[in-house]
C-alpha cells in the first residue's frame, strides 16, 4: 500500500511540473510567435524568393522566439 502511495505521489509531482511548464509556455513563448496566418504569410513568401533557409524573415522571426525562450 505504502509502494502505491509513493508511485501516485511521484506521478502527481510529475504531471504537476508539466502543468507548470505548459503554463509557461502558453503565458510566455506563444505570445511571442506570429499569427498562424502571418507565419504562412512569410513562409509563402520565402518560398516564393528563392529563400526558405536561414535569411528568410520566416526563419528569424521563429529563430527570435526560440532564442529569447529556450527549452529547459
Amino acid at each position: 500500500m505504502e509502494q502505491q502511495y509513493q508511485i501516485e505521489r511521484r506521478t502527481q509531482r510529475t504531471v504537476s511540473h508539466r502543468d507548470d511548464q505548459n503554463r509557461r509556455i502558453v503565458d510566455e513563448v506563444l505570445p511571442g510567435y506570429p499569427s498562424i496566418g502571418d507565419q504562412l504569410d512569410m513562409l509563402w513568401h520565402a518560398i516564393d524568393e528563392g529563400k526558405l533557409d536561414k535569411t528568410s524573415d520566416f526563419y528569424k522571426s521563429l529563430k527570435t522566439v526560440k532564442d529569447n525562450h529556450p527549452k529547459g
